[in-house]
């Protein structure tokens, strides 16, 4: 049974409630909702690319980047964990009866693989962060670590980050509540360079709008608009000339704006 490192990003999901749900309802009946439940999760993990490592009692493990990268298993991974809140909670069975805690996190991992059956084992604290995070996690709620929140964040949106303790480490974790999907993603720009210096580096919201690094942001104008104005006559020839040709189409079209 081979083993190697891998950057993986986990996905732990628990229901809340549960032993509540049993005492309500008839031992068949918890096993009918509970099998719902686990056909949702194999399904939407699988959508999403990621591996559905084990069931633990009431709890879901899977893991995005096994047996196969994708190069954005973090988004994939909290894509997938706010499908599974929407399935479960649009469901006509258990919409209202079961509740998800889940918790995210993106780290290195030994993948261990029976090339026989194709099942694998990952072990690593990136695991044992996972299961922590799901436990702090309030009923409905998604939290993730902070190594996937900053792989995702140009994806989506995080609520206020905040601290919490973890047995067996010295120093609290840093988690985010994960709020939903960007409805544009943010593209990364190459830093705008002036004079051989970096002056800002871009990032394109999706809005007509572009943000610096240092939180300025820039209004997108029409070149012909531009032209007019003296003061960018001589600055935008400038410009294009030390910047190249990638940075014609936005140079000539860009205003400061506090």
């Amino acid at each position: 049974m081979p083993e190697e490192r891998k950057l993986v990003t986990i996905l732990f999901a628990d229901v809340t409630g549960s032993t509540e749900l049993g005492e309500s309802l008839d031992p068949e009946d918890v096993r009918a909702l509970m099998g719902r439940y686990y056909a949702h999760a194999q399904r939407v993990i699988s959508q999403h690319g990621g591996t559905l490592e084990k069931f633990i009692g009431d709890a879901v493990m899977a893991v995005f980047g096994l047996p196969r990268a994708h190069g954005n298993d973090a988004e994939r991974a909290l894509a997938a964990a706010l499908a599974l809140r929407e399935a479960i909670a649009t469901n006509p069975l258990l919409g209202g009866r079961l509740l998800l805690r889940m918790g995210v996190n993106t780290g290195e991992v030994v993948a261990t693989s029976d090339q026989a059956s194709g099942d694998f084992l990952v072990t690593g604290d990136a695991v044992n962060v996972a299961a922590r995070l799901q436990q702090a996690a309030g009923p409905d709620e998604i939290v993730v670590g902070g190594r996937t929140a900053t792989a995702a964040q140009n994806a989506f949106l995080f609520g206020e980050v905040h601290l919490i303790e973890v047995k067996g480490k010295r120093e609290p974790l840093r988690v985010f509540p994960l709020v939903e999907m960007r409805t544009a993603r943010l593209v990364g720009r190459p830093p705008l360079i002036v004079g051989g210096k970096i002056c800002c580096n871009w990032i394109s919201c999706g809005c007509g709008r572009w943000r610096s690094d240092d939180h300025n942001s820039f209004r997108l104008w029409p070149q012909q608009a531009l032209a007019r104005h003296d003061s960018w006559r001589n600055f935008l020839p400038s410009l294009m000339r030390q910047t190249g040709s990638r940075w014609r189409q936005h140079a000539a079209c860009l205003t400061a704006k506090r």
